[in-house]
């Protein structure tokens, strides 16, 4: 009989450890309910003629789009006008001068545009990009991480980088070294080991691929916003690195990784029943829109998503806007209430107009259920 209350008393022990919610942040709270709910309409412009978007961007009325692939000889970005007649091509694919081997992230900061080439390590960026010859210019480090974000011109927020136990890095250029971090692993401590690689040759550090996901720089450069993949929540920080919010919903996913490492490489073995959180984000110095697919990732186009939640930098909820298309980035125009993007259906280009009204006496949508989607 003690053996028997033994195995049921392991048992339960097992269940509980198993089912333990993993809290991403300390601080963490619940998605807040959402004063708007908006239906968001798309119209088509004009049939997009490359690959899907990987981002977004919009500047003097002109829509740049990043693409997630190209083939030889191609350019990673187009510029076209909000008609979608196409401007011009940017960055050359390839290993040559002024080429760009594997684009990972781009944007802007103030008018500046950058994209940082994830192949060789190298960040090129051009006060001109607008105009027929650009002018570029490339920093030369050899930066070994998969992303990274402009803060000013000396320094970037990177994800991926090995041997620190933060989320994410702010590499300073001129001192060739990582300043300060963003987000302390050691949240994770009690579900995993989180060690620093020893290894020479670099991979990502299996403990921060548990984060990975979209992150921005609010326009103002005053603090920074992350959404995650495999855990459906927003953080957001002060560009110094103080949290100001870690918003969890709206399903708590709550994700059963396994790190794995042989003699080769490093890793996160992810089930294949594993749902997908936020997926892209998209800011201006008003609000964060945050794309958000739910979809388990052996579905059909993973990454994309109908739904886009916003909140204003404080991280109170503002509105869930429900999308008729299913899309991967997008860019919005707040001065004409518009949203472009790419259809994942029909690969047209598409836009739609939308209204946030002020949030009524009664607010509706999200209240953080474990399965709520905010309607």
């Amino acid at each position: 009989m003690s053996r028997f209350y033994l195995c049921f008393l392991i048992l339960l022990i097992t269940a509980s450890v198993q089912g333990q919610r993993i809290r991403v942040n300390e601080n963490e709270t619940a998605l807040g309910k959402f004063p708007n709910v908006v239906q968001v309409e798309f119209q088509k412009i004009i049939s997009y003629l490359h690959s899907e978007p990987r981002e977004m961007h919009l500047k003097n009325g002109f829509i740049i789009c990043h693409n997630t692939r190209t083939p030889e000889d191609g350019y990673w970005i187009i510029i076209l006008t909000k008609n979608g007649e196409l401007v011009d091509k940017k960055f050359k694919r390839g290993r040559g001068p002024n080429e760009v081997l594997q684009a990972g992230s781009s944007g802007l900061i103030n008018n500046k545009f950058w994209i940082f080439d994830r192949g060789l390590g190298r960040i090129w960026f051009t006060n001109d990009f607008l105009e027929k010859e650009s002018d570029l210019t490339s920093n030369t480090v050899d930066l070994k991480v998969l992303q990274v974000r402009y803060v000013d011109d000396a320094s970037v927020i990177t994800f991926g980088s090995t041997g620190t136990n933060n989320k994410y890095d702010i590499y300073d250029f001129n001192a060739n070294m990582i300043l300060r971090g963003l987000g302390n692993l050691n949240t994770l401590s009690r579900l995993i080991d989180v060690n620093t690689s020893a290894n020479e040759e670099w991979s990502p550090q299996p403990e921060k691929l548990f984060f990975e996901g979209d992150y921005k720089v609010k326009p103002d450069r005053t603090k920074f916003v992350a959404g995650c993949y495999w855990f459906d929540v927003i953080e957001i920080y002060n560009i110094t690195g103080e949290l100001i919010k870690a918003i969890r919903g709206p399903l708590n996913l709550n994700p059963n990784f396994k790190i794995f490492r042989n003699n080769d490489y490093a890793g996160v073995d992810r089930p294949p029943h594993t749902r997908i959180g936020y997926t892209y984000i998209s800011c201006s110095d008003k609000y964060i829109y945050a794309g958000f697919s739910g979809k388990r990732i052996m579905e059909n186009s993973p990454f994309h998503f109908e739904k886009i939640y916003v909140f204003n930098w404080e991280g109170e909820s503002i509105a869930i806007l429900n999308l008729n298309h299913s899309i991967r980035s997008f860019v919005v125009d707040e001065e004409e209430k518009s949203i472009y993007a790419v259809s994942g259906q029909s690969g047209d280009l598409i836009k739609a107009s939308f209204i946030i009204e002020d949030a009524p006496e009664a607010a509706i949508g999200c209240s953080g259920g474990s399965f709520c989607w905010g309607c």
